[in-house]
């Protein structure tokens, strides 16, 4: 009875801190939800350029597609970047996950049967890691992308002037083929938000 008892406070102590109020912690179904507006953004915009830059036979329509694919790129930069609204409330859920676990630790030194829990915490803050690393392996690519638009930018121009449009149509489409990697990629951003989301399973001792 009492074992049964012990489990029951533990599991009773994850459940409510699973059940977090927004004024405790950012919520973690909004962060999926955030990552998942982006993702689909990206996957959109991907899916309509490469009609455009089939489309970009001179240069100014070559120049629309040049912007479009730099739009992209640097609102998937703003979206993610360490100036972002996502990492914010990437880190807030981190240090509010962290809280927690030492607060459980500390209590587990005369109530054992917590230490599961607070184990529960640290996979979840060992998941939110791998996420946060993906998303600054995403914001670097983008940023570079936007770099590489902005330098390649004068060489297309004036390959359509010079009547080079098929060099003008390679040039984007290798950029816009990094476009749709970093779509890829973004891809498995959501699908490692969704196992941050998700709750960890807890030892029962």
């Amino acid at each position: 009875m009492k074992k049964t008892f012990l489990i029951s406070c533990a599991l009773t102590a994850f459940l409510a801190g699973s059940a977090m109020s927004q004024d405790d912690t950012p919520d973690v179904a909004s962060l999926v939800a955030d990552v998942t507006t982006i993702a689909e953004g990206l996957q959109f915009r991907v899916a309509t350029l490469g009609d455009q830059i089939a489309a970009s036979s001179d240069a100014e329509a070559g120049t629309k597609a040049l912007d479009e694919m730099l739009a992209a790129a640097q609102e998937l930069q703003d979206s993610l970047g360490r100036d972002s609204e996502l990492w914010d409330e990437m880190n807030g859920m981190m240090d509010v996950w962290a809280q927690k676990r030492d607060d459980l630790l500390e209590r587990a030194k005369t109530l054992p049967k917590l230490k599961p829990v607070a184990e529960g915490w640290q996979s979840r803050i060992d998941e939110g890691l791998v996420l946060r690393e993906k998303i600054l392996e995403q914001a670097a690519e983008s940023e570079a992308l936007i770099a590489q638009i902005e330098e390649q930018r004068e060489v297309i121009i004036a390959y359509y002037d010079l009547d080079l449009a098929d060099q003008a149509l390679e040039t984007m489409r290798a950029m816009s083929e990094e476009l749709g990697t970093m779509n890829a990629a973004m891809s498995s951003i959501l699908e490692q938000a969704n196992i941050v989301a998700a709750p960890p399973t807890v030892a029962q001792e």
